[in-house]
C-alpha cells in the first residue's frame, strides 16, 4: 500500500503534508485537554495518535524531502507559482500552530512533572530523577525502594 503521492509532485506533498498537519492539531489540542484534565486514560490514548500522526508526518517529510520544496515552487511558472506559493504559505501557517501548540502542551507536562517531582520529595524525602526523558518517553519512578517508613 502507498502511503504517500509522487515523491517529485509538488501539489501531492502539499496536500499529504497539509491533511498530515490538519490531522495533527486537533491531536494536540486532545492532549492539552486531557493534561488539564489529568485524565491519564485518555492522555494515553490521545499520545498514542499523537505519535502515529508525528510518524507519519516525518515520513512524509522525508519522502517529499520537504528541505527542498520552497526551492522546487520557486522554479515553478509565475502563475502556478502564485498558486502552489498560497498552499504552501497556508501549510507554513498550519505547521506554526502544531508547533505552538505542541510547545503549550510541552510547559504543561513540564509544569505537571516539576509538581510532581516535589510531591515525589516530600513523600520520599529524596530528590527523584525526571519521570519523563528529554523526548517526552516515560520513565520508571519506582526504583525499588521503601515509599515512606512506617
Amino acid at each position: 500500500m502507498r502511503l504517500f503521492g509522487d515523491r517529485f509532485d509538488i501539489s501531492s506533498a502539499l496536500s499529504d503534508l497539509t491533511r498530515l498537519h490538519t490531522e495533527l492539531l486537533p491531536a494536540l489540542l486532545d492532549e492539552r485537554s486531557a493534561l488539564a484534565a489529568s485524565d491519564l486514560n485518555r492522555l494515553a490514548d490521545v499520545v498514542t495518535n499523537k505519535r502515529a500522526l508525528l510518524e507519519q508526518l516525518h515520513a512524509a517529510t522525508q519522502h517529499y524531502d520537504t528541505a527542498t520544496l520552497e526551492a522546487r515552487v520557486n522554479a515553478l511558472p509565475d502563475d502556478e507559482r502564485a498558486v502552489v506559493g498560497r498552499r504552501l504559505n497556508d501549510l507554513r501557517r498550519l505547521a506554526s500552530e502544531a508547533q505552538e501548540s505542541n510547545r503549550v502542551n510541552g510547559k504543561i507536562v513540564a509544569r505537571s512533572q516539576k509538581s510532581l517531582s516535589e510531591l515525589a520529595q516530600l513523600v520520599l524525602g529524596e530528590p527523584v530523577d525526571q519521570l519523563y526523558g528529554d523526548r517526552g518517553e516515560a520513565k520508571p519512578l519506582n526504583r525499588g525502594g521503601r515509599v515512606a517508613k512506617a
